[in-house]
């Protein structure tokens, strides 16, 4: 079992096998310093041969994401594409409804008279609803993602230290004016109690809570939250990748105890 120390803040015990994938992943630096029971002091991993040369065999190490075979990685790797794939087409579905509507629509058109829709030709009213239809379609589905990813990703933390639960920091998020107050929870609470769970399990922290906290602050701010809604999906991204890492490090610990 080794110890390993990043920016002085010591994380382990974690298997050899474990140390090795963070290094060769790039999850800690190549200063990072190690040490073990029977070591005399602690020393750079650059300097340990078994934990830093590619002389092992490939079931000993694969990437991150793609290593682990847990129902619950699956299911955030799934819902992450969905999320994202959803979200591109709601976004190019409004464009593609504002384009068509400013087409026929621009002012210049009715300068000083309103637009009475009776007098529009069904053929391009009819297009111009059925795009609108599936423009609020996609949005719906984007954020039905959304909320599973975050469910999702609220199971990883254990019950015993959790803030809220995976239910609540959903749907309260739903509630008008409660949930101005309540993204910080959903979110930013969320990327510190990622870190400490990561922490427990000997990794070092990925997720930066001040830059979840900035993105919650833009997102309540009606000019900013376009800026805000682009930092969530940074935001989520990580917070995926940090929720794998963790369930990988869980099946680390169970094939070293094995």
């Amino acid at each position: 079992m080794w110890f390993y120390a990043v920016e002085y803040q010591q994380y382990g015990p974690v298997p050899e096998n474990e140390l090795r994938r963070l290094y060769h992943s790039r999850a800690i630096p190549a200063d990072t310093l190690v040490w073990k029971q029977g070591m005399a002091d602690w020393v750079v991993i650059t300097r340990i041969p078994e934990l830093t040369h590619l002389n092992f065999t490939q079931e000993s190490f694969a990437p991150p994401a793609e290593s682990s075979h847990h129902p619950s990685a699956k299911r955030l790797q799934t819902l992450w594409g969905r999320y994202i794939l959803s979200l591109g087409l709601a976004i190019l579905s409004v464009l593609f409804w504002m384009g068509y509507f400013s087409f026929y629509f621009l002012p210049s058109t009715f300068p000083e008279e309103t637009v009475d829709f009776s007098t529009i030709p069904p053929g391009v009213l009819l297009p111009m609803l059925l795009s609108g239809l599936l423009c609020l379609g996609l949005i719906v589905l984007s954020v039905v993602c959304h909320c599973m990813l975050l469910y999702n990703l609220w199971k990883i933390i254990p019950p015993s230290i959790a803030r809220t639960t995976p239910g609540k920091a959903v749907g309260f998020l739903f509630i008008p004016l409660f949930n101005l107050y309540w993204i910080f929870i959903a979110y930013y609470v969320l990327s510190k109690q990622l870190n400490a769970v990561s922490t427990q399990k000997g990794l070092p922290p990925m997720l930066s809570p001040e830059f979840a906290l900035v993105t919650c602050i833009l997102s309540i701010i009606p000019q900013l939250n376009s800026i805000g809604g682009i930092l969530l999906i940074i935001l989520f991204y990580q917070m995926k990748k940090t929720a794998i890492q963790i369930i990988q490090s869980d099946e680390e610990w169970q094939a070293y105890r094995k």
